[in-house]
Formats: C-alpha cells, sequence, structure tokens
C-alpha cells in the first residue's frame, strides 16, 4: 500500500516541462508490483523512484513509474493517463 501511495503521491512529472501547472484528472492508473514486497525489500526504508512522461500532447498525458531497492532490484511499475483540463501552460522547450 505504502509503495502504491508514493507512485500516485509525486506531482505529475510533465510539470518539469510547463510554465504553469496544469489541471489533470487521472483516467487509467496500473500498479504492476515485481513480487511480494516484504519488508527486508527496503530495509532501511529506501527506494529508488524514476518518472517518466510517455506522452504529453492533445489533452492527454501518459505517465510511467519505477520504483528500486538499495539493491537494484525492481520493487513495483506503474502506469498513469491524465486527462489535462482546461488550457495547457506553455511547453518548456
Amino acid at each position: 500500500a505504502r509503495l502504491a501511495f508514493l507512485f500516485d503521491a509525486i506531482f505529475p512529472a510533465f510539470y518539469a516541462t510547463v510554465t504553469a501547472p496544469v489541471p489533470a484528472v487521472s483516467v487509467d492508473l496500473r500498479y504492476d508490483f515485481a513480487g511480494p514486497i516484504s519488508d527486508d525489500a527496503a530495509p532501511d526504508g529506501w527506494a529508488l523512484f524514476e518518472f517518466t512522461t510517455r506522452d504529453f500532447a492533445d489533452g492527454w498525458a501518459v505517465e510511467d513509474a519505477t520504483a528500486w531497492n538499495r539493491n537494484g532490484r525492481a520493487l513495483g511499475f506503474a502506469r498513469q493517463v491524465r486527462k489535462l483540463l482546461g488550457r495547457t501552460a506553455r511547453v518548456i522547450v
């Protein structure tokens, strides 16, 4: 449950590419876990997360996320599809 929360708690990755926040709602959110996640998967409580925007156009955004433990073992994956609301802020090039 904590890993699922962290996948969704971070601001949208595409925010790093726009001049102002863009209102968006989740249309689809999927989690895939790489197996049982026990307390010894990250005994020190740390994990590395990577968030990637796969597509950001025409009023939609698709983002992927991966989490690894300190030893490089994948803990889980997420994909979130967002519908952008209102006017899209200017993209920083």
